[in-house]
């Protein structure tokens, strides 16, 4: 009688448990696939091998790292420092079949027979680059960029040398021998440069951030038709002026233009 009450309980409280917890399991399941969150475990994965390089070499690593630029904002993955120069490093967490080119604006990935089309990291981080460079007012040839991949992704194309499919691959070219091109001191007051010029780590500052991608998506967006015709526009430099405007795609049939006003940029504070 005894075994058949707890039989009876053991019944109850598995069916009381078994929804919630199928529920969680698919919570789970659908954070895991949202983009944002695979990119921040991807940044955290690249970031623990890049600390104990950077502990082992006496380099200086800095992650998540969000800087000033005309347009806005612009957010690095990570930045290295050493006497070798400035690594700026842009990490991808995706799997499947990848396949693209150095100048290509998009790069596929393709999964399960699925086609994903996403930026060329190669030109996003060349903005990274152009950003460290002008903030902490070092010399194009001390700066490198280097693009890892994590996740699986397997590449379908030629890529450059620069782009990395392996942590570990990435972290023995960071190893290997370079040329010392930057004293001690060089590398102390870029070190201090960075951190003043960057914005506070944080929630508050990625959320900014993400505000003024937005910001400039649809500020690019609306210069993408032509207010006569409706065709597409293009950026041009007036030959008297040297001034940038946007001119539409049929000229000289149509000669509509459109003004390169900068976006509005959510002001926020430093890093203290």
């Amino acid at each position: 009688m005894i075994g058949k009450s707890l039989g009876f309980f053991e019944t109850e409280i598995m069916d009381a448990l078994f929804f919630p917890v199928v529920l969680l399991l698919l919570l789970l399941v659908a954070i895991v696939k949202f983009p944002r969150f695979k990119g921040f475990i991807g940044e955290v994965y690249v970031s623990k091998g890049l600390k104990k390089l950077a502990e082992e070499r006496g380099m200086h690593l800095f992650d998540d790292v969000t800087l000033p630029v005309k347009d806005g904002t612009t957010q690095i993955d990570h930045v290295l420092i050493s006497r070798s120069g400035v690594f700026v490093i842009e990490t991808k967490n995706m799997s499947g079949w990848i396949f693209g080119a150095e100048r290509q604006s998009q790069w596929t990935q393709v999964l399960y027979k699925k086609k994903t089309k996403f930026q060329n990291p190669l030109r996003q981080n060349y903005k990274h680059i152009k950003a460290i460079e002008e903030c902490l007012g070092v010399d194009g040839s001390k700066v490198q960029g280097v693009v890892v991949f994590v996740g699986g992704a397997v590449p379908k194309t030629e890529f450059p040398s620069s782009v990395y499919w392996r942590r570990n691959s990435m972290l023995s070219f960071l190893k290997s021998p370079h040329q010392v091109i930057l004293t001690e001191s060089e590398v102390e007051a870029l070190c201090q440069a960075l951190e003043s010029r960057r914005f506070e780590r944080g929630l508050r500052t990625t959320q900014q951030h993400i505000k003024n991608v937005r910001t400039r998506v649809e500020a690019q967006a609306s210069t993408d038709a032509c207010p006569r015709c409706g065709s597409a526009m293009v950026e041009r430099r007036s030959k008297k002026t040297n001034d940038v405007f946007m001119g539409c795609t049929n000229f000289p049939k149509c000669r509509g233009t459109r003004k390169v006003e900068a976006p509005k940029v959510v002001a926020f504070s430093r890093q203290q």
